[in-house]
């Protein structure tokens, strides 16, 4: 007679308890992962964010020593950006250039909040939370002023809710915008 080792299998809630484990350990190992991964994320755009800014430096080193006048008024770069002897009086020109093009366009500025900038030697990547109401027509002409006007200006978040929370006829005559907006700033040489 031969004797067969008889082999223990794991009846059938068994199986579903492992395979419950399996998935709950991926689970977790994926949750303990995904900060490195976002702050790896984090990382390569604020890199990115910085070769950009090295890149303006240089362009605009490059055109301030350029001797001569420049060959058309297209050659000039200046207008691009906020302009200010500091930081400061740049964030505080970025925070009137907002301002008017919201009383241009009609929109009403509640709140702006100035947002941590990213300096160099020779600019700045000016940054600013702006809360605004007004109608749709409004919000269109104010985005549209910010984004295809000078001093170039982008829009890296928006939020639009209807201005009241009441129920009205038309709720989105009326509306709230919140918006992250960037633009870039240079120091000038100060005067003497």
């Amino acid at each position: 007679m031969s004797a067969t080792p008889k082999r223990k299998r794991l009846s059938r809630k068994g199986l579903h308890g492992l395979l419950l484990l399996l998935c709950a350990a991926g689970f977790l190992g994926g949750l303990a992962w995904a900060p490195y991964y976002w702050q790896a994320d984090i990382e390569n755009q604020r890199a990115e964010r910085e070769l950009e800014l090295r890149l303006i430096e240089s362009r605009l080193t490059a055109s301030r020593d350029q001797k001569g006048p420049p060959l058309t008024q297209d050659d000039k770069i200046d207008p691009m950006f906020v302009t200010g002897p500091t930081t400061g009086l740049a964030m505080a020109e970025f925070q009137r250039i907002l301002s008017d093009m919201a009383g241009k366009t009609g929109m009403v500025i509640e709140r702006q909040q100035p947002l941590q900038t990213d300096a160099g030697p020779d600019s700045t990547i000016l940054r600013m939370d702006v809360v605004a109401t007004g109608s749709m027509d409004a919000l269109r002409a104010y985005l549209l002023a910010l984004e295809s006007g000078l001093p170039v200006i982008m829009i890296n978040e928006a939020e639009i809710t209807p201005k009241d929370n009441q129920q009205t006829e038309y709720p989105s005559e009326s509306v709230r915008v919140a918006l992250q907006v960037e633009a870039y700033g240079y120091h000038e040489a100060p005067t003497q």
